[in-house]
């Protein structure tokens, strides 16, 4: 099993909230809350994009907790038993 780096799951994100973009043009009708939801991204993501925000590139994402290279070196420390 490989583990999900940052950056492929933040694509996997976007990949998801085109999806959603596409399903609300094609469904005018539709609540951008229940859309979000159908699509597992939040609702503040979906209504920028709707907006015509789009994802800053490079910009590490507010919610990670450490930066890669401080997480490397954690599971470097846990795998020597340290």
């Amino acid at each position: 099993m490989t583990p999900t780096t940052p950056s492929s799951a933040r694509s996997e994100v976007e990949l998801r909230a085109q999806k959603a973009l596409l399903y609300l043009k094609e469904n005018p009708n539709s609540k951008v809350a229940t859309v979000a939801r159908k699509f597992d991204i939040t609702r503040q993501r979906l209504q920028r994009r709707c907006e015509g925000i789009t994802a800053r590139p490079g910009m590490q994402a507010a919610n990670t907790k450490l930066s890669a290279d401080v997480r490397i070196y954690v599971d470097s420390v846990l795998e020597l038993g340290l």
